[in-house]
C-alpha cells in the first residue's frame, strides 16, 4: 500500500505528464508534418500522386497531393495542359518531400512539394504556370512570385488574357 505522501507524488507526476502530453498535442496540431515519396502520376498543374515511403518498410501507400497555396489552370482551360506538363517535367518519377498540414474536402493531402531544396509550389507560380490561391492565404513569397511572373509575362501571363481557375470553374457550373 502506498503512503499518503507517495500517493500525492505519484498523482502529481501523473497530472504533470498528462498536462504535458495534452500541451504537446495542442501545440503540434498546427505544425507541418512531412512525408517522402516518389511521384507516380501528375493529374494536373496542382495535383499529383506519390507512392509514399513507409518508415516500417511496408508497401508504399499511394497518396493524392494537392499543392497548397496555388491554383493552376484546369486541364480544359487555356494553359492547363502546359501547367500539367511543366509540373510533370519537374517531378515525375522523382523522390519528393512534402510538408503538409491536413487534407481538403476531397481527401487530398494539402502540401508543399520539395524536389531537393526547390519549392515546387513556388516554382510553378514563378514560371507562370499557376496563380497564388489567395482564398487559402498562400504567403508573401508566392504572392510576390505571381506579381513578378505577371510583369514578365511568363507562361499563362503571356497573352494578357489569363482567366483564374476559380473563375473558370464557376463559369462551368
Amino acid at each position: 500500500m502506498m503512503c499518503s505522501s507517495g500517493l500525492q507524488k505519484w498523482l502529481r507526476a501523473a497530472l504533470l505528464l498528462g498536462f504535458s502530453l495534452l500541451a504537446q498535442t495542442a501545440f503540434s496540431a498546427g505544425k507541418d508534418q512531412e512525408m517522402v515519396g516518389v511521384v507516380s502520376y501528375v493529374v494536373d498543374g496542382d495535383t499529383l500522386y506519390i507512392n509514399a515511403q513507409s518508415p516500417s518498410g511496408e508497401k508504399p501507400k499511394r497518396v493524392k497531393v494537392r499543392l497548397r497555396g496555388i491554383d493552376a489552370p484546369e486541364y480544359d482551360q487555356p494553359y492547363g495542359l502546359e501547367a500539367k506538363a511543366w509540373l510533370a517535367e519537374q517531378v515525375s518519377h522523382h523522390k519528393v518531400h512534402i510538408r503538409y498540414q491536413g487534407y481538403d474536402d476531397y481527401g487530398r493531402m494539402l502540401g508543399t512539394v520539395y524536389l531537393g531544396k526547390t519549392n515546387i509550389n513556388l516554382a510553378l507560380v514563378k514560371n507562370g504556370a499557376a496563380w497564388a490561391y489567395r482564398q487559402y492565404k498562400p504567403g508573401k513569397r508566392i504572392l510576390d512570385a505571381e506579381m513578378n511572373a505577371r510583369q514578365a509575362r511568363l507562361g499563362l501571363w503571356h497573352s494578357g488574357a489569363a482567366i483564374a481557375p476559380w473563375v473558370w470553374r464557376h463559369s462551368k457550373r
